[in-house]
């Protein structure tokens, strides 16, 4: 879908939301005392993959809708994690933890959901102290969240949103993406070229490739592909990560978010990385890709 198009339906979803109630809502779900949280794995395994993201949440008005939705579509099981304040729902997919929702306080500005990537680091001090020195902002003073580990939301010079997680037991194993599991996160920036030196600063390094007749950058931690970073491709909007999750069939997973109440607003088309991807929004808004792939 061109920019225009994009456009259009913009104005209907995240892309437009203003971004400081947003980080508000987000800042009074994480930053709180008496937040505590559930682990990010099923069993501790004490090894940590630095810069990768390793985790996703959620964050929402309607818990119960998303996870009705987000289950129909794509067959996760949502549960709600006892003793978890606030409300809190984890998200596994054949049998694996993979993500959580958490549903913003009543008393938040924010309408719909947002996907909010979380990106392991084991020094949160200097992480902060590197994001303020490169142009970002911290938005919630370091936090440990019991269960969880040690958080801050941060936000980047273009205005992508994200956590920093210093999780306790160590991160998730690394493994190949199946069916329905997460695939890639892809920064849509409205200034990718500078975005790069802040994300540089914390030991990021960039290799631009061409996609589609765009520009684009494969984003790494070491030997690692962290992510993607591209130019926004809507005018005035703010920047965002957009997680991509794997299908087998991407025509077909298509028709099931339309069906469960969401809306396809780009592919598949032959004209966009030969049909294997499409651009999604669920039924309160929350951006996500779809997207074939081989491992």
């Amino acid at each position: 879908m061109a920019p225009s198009q994009l456009t259009q339906f913009s104005h209907m979803f995240n892309l437009t939301r203003g971004v400081l109630p947003l980080l508000a809502g987000i800042a009074l779900l994480y930053g709180c005392a008496e937040t505590n949280l559930p682990p990010i794995t099923d069993s501790p395994t004490n090894t940590y993959r630095t810069g990768e993201i390793v985790w996703r949440d959620l964050v929402t008005k309607d818990a119960s809708a998303s996870a009705k939705f987000y289950s129909d579509v794509f067959g996760w099981k949502v549960s709600k994690s006892e003793g978890a304040v606030p409300d809190y729902y984890t998200i596994t997919n054949r049998g694996e933890l993979i993500g959580g929702i958490l549903q913003f306080p009543e008393k938040s500005r924010v309408d719909g959901n947002e996907w909010l990537s979380t990106m392991s680091a084991r020094d949160i001090a200097g992480a902060s102290a590197s994001i303020t020195a490169n142009g970002g902002q911290v938005m919630t003073e370091a936090q440990d969240v019991p269960g969880r580990g040690e958080y801050i939301i941060a936000v980047d010079p273009s205005g992508g949103i994200l956590a920093l997680l210093d999780a306790d037991g160590g991160d998730p194993a690394q493994s190949k993406s199946a069916e329905n599991d997460w695939l890639w996160s892809e920064l849509w920036s409205n200034d990718p070229e500078s975005v790069q030196s802040f994300y540089g600063a914390f030991g990021y390094t960039f290799k631009k490739e061409t996609d589609d007749d765009r520009d684009y950058w494969i984003m790494k931690a070491g030997d690692s592909n962290v992510g993607g970073v591209m130019q926004n491709p809507v005018d005035n909007t703010r920047s965002m990560w957009l997680p991509y999750i794997h299908v087998a069939d991407v025509s077909v997973m298509s028709d099931r978010v339309t069906r469960f109440g969401g809306r396809v607003i780009s592919g598949p088309s032959d004209d966009i990385r030969n049909g294997t991807l499409a651009l999604c929004v669920d039924p309160l808004g929350g951006f996500f890709a779809i997207q074939e792939w081989s491992n």
